[in-house]
């Protein structure tokens, strides 16, 4: 735990996360694992989709995505939406996503220990919360 701004001590270093693997995606988005400050949590895959998520991006983000499974850590995934328009999916793409879940569903779920979702929108952010219950 950092000390507390209010005792005195030391507020977080936000830069302290340096990116371990970073790669941009087709259509302006990017995708980083980022290293925790020492001893204090797990590494985190931060995907941001650019606002185009076509066939390409997928490709790369699955490549990606192996990078990081081949490591064989525990790591948690925050998925950070807001610049993406509405994903315009063919069924080839649906395809690529498919092959790619089906060839490391048990390995991407052996090692993610938490996913965190970031919506902004008041509306999305509802409907996310009437479909939980």
């Amino acid at each position: 735990m950092w000390p507390s701004p209010f005792t005195g001590g030391l507020s977080p270093p936000h830069r302290a996360r340096c990116a371990r693997l970073r790669s941009a995606l087709p259509g302006g988005g990017t995708i980083e694992l980022e290293r925790p400050p020492p001893r204090t949590s797990l590494p985190r895959l931060r995907v941001t989709p650019g606002r185009v998520h076509g066939e390409a991006s997928a490709a790369a983000t699955h490549a990606f995505f192996d990078r990081v499974l081949r490591l064989r850590r525990p790591f948690t995934v925050l998925w950070d939406p807001r610049g993406v328009r509405w994903p315009h999916l063919t069924p080839r793409h649906l395809r690529i996503i498919r092959a790619w879940v089906n060839a490391n569903a048990e390995k991407w779920d052996t090692q993610v220990q938490a996913h965190a979702l970031l919506l902004t929108n008041p509306i999305v952010r509802g409907v996310a919360h009437a479909k939980r219950i």
